[in-house]
C-alpha cells in the first residue's frame, strides 16, 4: 500500500500553539495569517486578531490566558505562552482526549507523548529553564489557575520541548509554534521521505518519495522541522 509520492500522509490542526512574538501585531494570533485592520484584545492588550471570528475561537483557551498576561508587564515570550496554553489544556481535561476532528488520522493524546523528564532532571541547563518556566507560572498565575504538581509541571514542560514544530509560511518565515499531537509521532532523519508545510496553523504531511510500507513508522521529517526552535530555547526568555 504506502504513499506515493506527493500524497497526503497526514493533517492535523495544533493541540496548541502561539504566534511567534515578532508578528503578534502584523498576524492574526488564531489562524496566523496576515491581515489588514488588526483588532486588538481590547482585555490584555497584548494579541491581535484578523477579525471576530478567530477571536471567539481563540477565546477557549485565551480567556484564561488574558487574565494572566494582564498581570505581566510585558508579552511573555513564545516558550512560556505555548507553555501556559498546555497548561491551560491538560487542567480543562483535554490531555487524555483524543481530538479527531482535528487530526486525520488521529492517532494519540497529549498525554501520549515523551517528555523525557528524567534527561531534564540531569541536564542542568534544561532543568534551569523548567525553573525559570515555572517560577513565571507561580508568580502570574496564582489565584487564577489551580496548578498541578511540580512533577506534572515537568511532565507536560518535556512534552513541549520534545514535540514542539516550528510553524512556517509560504515564505519559509518562522511565524509561529505548536504541538501537534499525531504529527509528534513521525521519526526525523537527515534524508526523509516526507516534508511538513503548513496551511496557516494547519500541518500537512505529504510524501517526498515513494514510501512502500504502510505504517508511520515507515515515514520521516528532516530533523530540522521540530528542533530549530527549542534548540535556541535558553534565548527565548526561559
Amino acid at each position: 500500500m504506502g504513499w506515493k509520492r506527493g500524497s497526503v500522509i497526514l493533517e492535523a490542526r495544533p493541540y496548541a500553539h502561539v504566534i511567534c512574538l515578532k508578528f503578534r501585531q502584523e498576524r492574526c494570533n488564531f489562524c496566523l495569517v496576515s491581515a489588514d485592520n488588526m483588532k486588538k484584545c481590547g482585555s490584555c492588550k497584548k494579541i491581535w486578531y484578523c477579525g471576530v471570528s478567530c477571536q471567539k475561537e481563540d477565546w477557549k483557551i485565551h480567556k484564561v490566558e488574558c487574565q494572566i498576561m494582564r498581570r505581566v508587564p510585558d508579552t511573555p515570550t513564545d516558550s512560556l505562552r505555548l507553555y501556559l496554553r498546555l497548561i491551560i489544556r491538560y487542567l480543562a481535561g483535554a490531555a487524555n482526549v483524543k481530538h479527531p476532528e482535528d487530526e486525520s488520522p488521529c492517532l494519540r493524546t497529549f498525554s501520549e507523548l515523551m517528555s523525557h523528564a528524567d534527561k531534564i532532571k540531569v541536564d542542568p541547563t534544561r532543568s534551569e529553564q523548567f525553573r525559570t518556566a515555572a517560577d513565571f507560572l507561580r508568580a502570574y498565575a496564582h489565584g487564577i489557575l489551580r496548578l498541578p504538581s511540580d512533577d506534572v509541571l515537568l511532565d507536560i514542560f518535556g512534552k513541549m520541548v520534545i514535540n514542539t514544530f516550528t510553524i512556517a509560511d509560504e515564505m519559509l518565515q518562522d511565524v509561529g509554534v505548536a504541538v501537534y499531537t499525531s504529527p509528534s509521532v513521525l521519526d526525523h532523519r537527515c534524508w526523509p521521505n516526507a516534508v511538513a508545510t503548513f496551511d496557516g496553523r494547519k500541518v500537512i504531511v505529504r510524501a517526498v518519495d515513494n514510501i512502500t510500507g504502510d505504517s508511520l513508522s515507515d515515514v520521516s521529517l528532516e530533523l530540522q522541522t521540530c528542533i530549530k526552535y527549542w534548540t535556541s530555547l535558553g534565548v527565548l526568555g526561559i
